[in-house]
């Protein structure tokens, strides 16, 4: 479910070109506690649900929530923008995933995608789905964002902002890193994504041949899992922009 509560931005430009194609849902009961009503767009040919998230949206204003221009919420990890289009209306953006800083544009059916995909994931495992914010932080190691798609991410305590996190290389054994944001992370490998909901001690191993995912008591392979192997061969998660 969606987690709203109002956080910094990371950038205010759009991309409104995304926009064609798409098709809206939009909520119906918002206005009956003198809120602006929400509107969600996805891909005209996907196949996404939104009652659920709607329902959601509906159910926080319904609790008292008040929503406005510029604020961000959250599906699970992947932060959401809203944007006043008219009087009535809240439309609501998601990130473009294609360059740091944010670039917001018209939809929710990426976050969506990653949103599903890391309970999948955490199912597969075991495990409670414990999000890390793209707006919060991890460790980085200082090669981390000119490797190929090859590198292992581990998962210590969260502690505030900081997401615990930390991205290096398959055979780093050093000490060295810095903090960047898990979005900037995300542009370098989208193939993080699907992995960000993993609770602390869990340790994920992607080479050019299969992904690995060590958790507390059990370790899962993409060449022995159909879920690591359909996520670790999805084009969109192999994605990059570096």
């Amino acid at each position: 479910m969606a987690r709203f509560y109002a956080r910094g931005l990371m950038s205010s430009s759009t991309d409104t070109a995304h926009s064609d194609l798409m098709r809206s849902v939009r909520t119906t009961k918002c206005r009956d506690f003198g809120h602006s009503e929400f509107v969600l767009y996805v891909p005209d040919e996907s196949e996404l649900h939104l009652d659920s998230l709607i329902e959601e949206f509906e159910r926080a204003v319904a609790k008292g929530g008040r929503f406005s221009d510029g604020d961000i919420l959250h599906l699970g990890g992947v932060p959401l923008r809203l944007f006043q289009s008219s009087a009535e209306d809240l439309e609501v953006f998601e990130p473009s995933f294609d360059g740091f800083p944010i670039r917001w544009r018209k939809g929710v059916g990426d976050a969506l995608r990653v949103h599903t995909i890391q309970k999948l994931i955490c199912e597969e495992v075991g495990q409670v789905p414990e999000f890390a914010s793209l707006l919060s932080v991890g460790v980085v190691s200082p090669t981390y964002f000119s490797l190929a798609d090859q590198y292992q991410m581990s998962r210590d305590e969260t502690d505030g902002n900081d997401s615990g996190w930390v991205f290096t290389e398959t055979d780093n054994v050093g000490e060295q890193g810095a903090f960047a944001s898990l979005y900037e992370v995300t542009t370098h490998h989208r193939s993080v994504l699907p992995f960000l909901a993993l609770p602390g001690g869990t340790r994920v191993v992607r080479t050019a041949r299969e992904v690995s995912v060590e958790t507390p008591g059990r370790i899962l392979e993409s060449g022995s899992n159909e879920t690591l192997r359909r996520v670790f061969l999805a084009d969109w998660f192999r994605q990059s922009v570096s």
